[in-house]
């Protein structure tokens, strides 16, 4: 799992640039009100069952509405064998440097 964090528009350009996935862990319907550009939507509780749609060779960078969910991704996504992803966080703070 990535220990550090995308907290400028820099790293978070630089990681997307060098292959890196977006995924917004929120639910369809805030997804509907507005996404990253570049994002999937892959809800928190849809992880699991969402192994064909996640590519385990590519850095994942997690975001939700608080954070809070996108923080918790990574430990589930760990317990799947998934070793690349970070949490960057909320949206309303990662849109703002996307």
């Amino acid at each position: 799992m990535l220990s550090d964090t995308y907290t400028t528009c820099d790293q978070l350009s630089h990681a997307i640039q060098e292959g890196a996935k977006l995924i917004d862990v929120r639910s369809a319907a805030e997804c509907a009100e507005g996404m990253l550009p570049g994002a999937i939507n892959l809800p928190l509780d849809e992880i699991e069952t969402a192994l064909e749609r996640l590519d385990f060779d590519r850095t994942l960078l997690l975001y939700c509405r608080s954070g809070q969910r996108s923080e918790m991704a990574p430990r589930e996504l760990s317990e799947m064998g998934h070793r690349d992803c970070g949490d960057i966080g909320a949206y309303s703070t990662s849109e703002r440097s996307a």
